[in-house]
């Protein structure tokens, strides 16, 4: 693919972020407010004092945090460009400085008496600081001294190097050949257009895209194997040093989530696979396959429809299916469409996938590789729910308590998700439209609900080898992988060889522990649109209240602000049994 010139609505406005030209004079402010907190570090605090380093300290953070994501984003749209490279390389580096010299914040602020925190916890003209000092105290016993919190912080660009190598090879330097279909015609593979090929009729074609690409992959199979089990290094002795009894308690502990969640989704999760089981029985049975392969699950089950949605049709059905949201909220999607937040198509260099981004002082910006299919519309509306999430916390929260969890970030993206399909059942009497979407949700549960715990079953099994000091190589985790595969999949599919290699490819395993809550999103997002849809009173303002929280409240705090426990395993048995109710609804529409 050549690197082609777009048109200039169709790309992200990162000039509203940040202008160039003031690197160096910002650069400079920030140095000198690293110098000024550097006289507390000597200093006894006091209440005062305590407040004091704090404001000192978030507006520096503001201020690096606007930098470091502009140069960041203008890397993801061309990583094939060595300016950008050497430029984000050096914030890189600055920003891993900056954080060496103010390690000693957090944990000098931990060391001042109780009596001052709690005073600072009771006084209400401190309120924005309250969630602060309260996470300070629950951490306490997390903080080491001083020093080492200097010596730790000065290895923080180290700790990013495994995801690094992975993120510039996957991008930038891994090519795949063409791949044919069944009458010999070419097409390209990349990471983008491999989610248009793995859903295409033509069996041939998906499977030669599906074994290109993994075996594209498996050919640097010690490379990014090693790769992976450095950041499981780097986890495991974050562990240690912090003293947690393992990595997952490490992951969940400091914002105060249980560990029993995690395990009640794998758990609930693996009790009822009879269930996910019996959609991939349908789905053979509909296909008409002798065997069902892995690189048959996702073309769908409704051959004669072709859904295309070119760019301006997406804005506008993502419109009217949100229109059922608050004026606040459709008032802030019109801004995202027409002030250029949106880096719209796949262009050679760009980072493949999608995400919201954006920083404190910015709008949020979303990048996607849209392909004007209707799979790609769903993408846009899961990306907007972040980003509106997002700009509805930084504009009601000051900058400590706007950044909200990962625990709660996949829930509005998975609501605006749904939205859309009820918003398209409700207003279609066509049967293969009904029988697309139906299975589109099925499709939902199997690789959000299901898949996604499968692979916090792998991620979770691959820490405990490194823990326990087992044997750690490609082919222990390829392996680990396969068997996993196996028992999701269940007996009666082929597990393709070749999937062992897929965990080498799936970028969420170097953001330690962060793919279980997009089962856990996915299980509290159903229960909350279906509140929606049933018009419980004042449930619409209760929602748009939660995505102003920020980072105010603890994450199950929030949760609980909508009337959700996830103490109990109840909410993940609501989302497998409404799993099965639409496999029931989708037979019978298809069969």
């Amino acid at each position: 693919m050549k690197r082609i010139e777009q048109n200039e609505k169709d790309t992200w406005d990162l000039a509203m972020m940040f202008d160039k030209n003031n690197l160096t004079n910002d650069l400079k402010e920030i140095d000198l407010l690293v110098n000024d907190l550097s006289k507390y570090e000597t200093l006894e605090l006091n209440k005062a004092l305590v407040i004091e380093i704090l404001e000192h300290y978030y507006h520096l953070l503001i201020k690096i945090e606007n930098i470091y994501v502009y140069y960041s984003h203008q890397l993801d749209t061309d990583f094939n460009n060595s300016t950008y490279l050497s430029e984000f390389q050096y914030l890189e580096q600055y920003y891993n400085n900056l954080s060496t010299k103010t390690a000693f914040i957090m944990p000098k602020i931990s060391q001042v008496t109780d009596e001052i925190l709690n005073d600072i916890i009771n006084d209400h003209d401190l309120v924005n600081y309250h969630k602060v000092i309260k996470d300070i105290i629950h951490n306490k016993k997390r903080f080491l001294s001083i020093k080492e919190e200097h010596i730790i912080s000065s290895y923080g660009l180290i700790d990013s190097v495994p995801y690094q190598i992975f993120s510039s090879f996957s991008n930038a330097d891994l090519k795949f050949k063409p791949v044919k279909d069944a009458h010999g015609k070419e097409y390209d593979l990349t990471e983008g257009t491999y989610s248009i090929l793995i859903r295409d009729q033509d069996q041939t074609l998906r499977k030669n895209a599906f074994l290109a690409l993994l075996k594209g992959y498996g050919e640097f199979n010690h490379t990014l194997a090693t790769t992976y089990i450095s950041e499981l290094k780097n986890s495991y002795l974050s562990m240690k040093n912090r003293h947690y009894s393992s990595t997952l308690e490490q992951a969940l502990e400091p914002k105060q989530i249980s560990i029993d969640i995690y395990y009640n989704l794998l758990n609930t999760i693996e009790n009822n696979l009879h269930i996910n089981h019996q959609y991939l029985a349908l789905r053979q049975e509909i296909l008409g396959v002798e065997s069902l392969h892995l690189y048959d699950v996702y073309v769908s089950l409704v051959p004669s429809v072709d859904y295309q949605y070119d760019y301006l049709k997406a804005q506008s059905l993502v419109k009217k299916a949100l229109k059922i949201m608050p004026d606040e909220y459709q008032d802030v999607l019109n801004e995202a469409f027409s002030n250029r937040w949106i880096d719209v198509y796949e262009n050679e260099g760009k980072r493949s996938g999608a995400y919201s981004g954006g920083s404190y002082l910015s709008n949020p910006y979303i990048l996607l590789n849209y392909h004007n299919n209707i799979n790609d519309v769903f993408t846009l509306i899961h990306e907007l729910g972040h980003s509106l999430h997002s700009y509805f916390a930084n504009k009601y929260n000051p900058y400590q308590n706007a950044n909200y969890k990962i625990f709660v970030a996949e829930i509005a993206s998975t609501v605006n998700e749904l939205i859309l399909v009820n918003y398209l059942l409700q207003n279609t009497d066509e049967a293969a439209m009904k029988k697309y979407l139906y299975n589109y949700l099925l499709e939902q549960f199997r690789t959000t609900l299901v898949r996604q715990t499968m692979f916090a079953r792998f991620e979770l099994e691959a820490h405990q080898l490194m823990e326990e000091n087992k044997p750690l190589s490609f082919e222990v985790l390829n392996d680990l992988y396969y068997h996993i595969n196996e028992q999701y999949f269940g007996d009666d599919m082929v597990i393709d060889e070749e999937i062992k290699y897929e965990y080498l490819r799936i970028p969420h395993f170097y953001y330690n522990y962060y793919v279980y809550q997009y089962a856990t999103s996915f299980s509290i997002a159903l229960n909350i649109v279906k509140r929606i849809n049933n018009k419980e009173t004042g449930f619409l303002d209760k929602y748009l209240a939660f995505l102003k929280l920020g980072d105010s409240l603890l994450p199950i705090d929030a949760i609980k602000t909508l009337d959700i426990d996830l103490t109990s395993s109840d909410i993940f048995e609501s989302a497998m049994l409404e799993y099965q109710s639409v496999i029931e609804l989708f037979k019978n529409v298809a069969l």
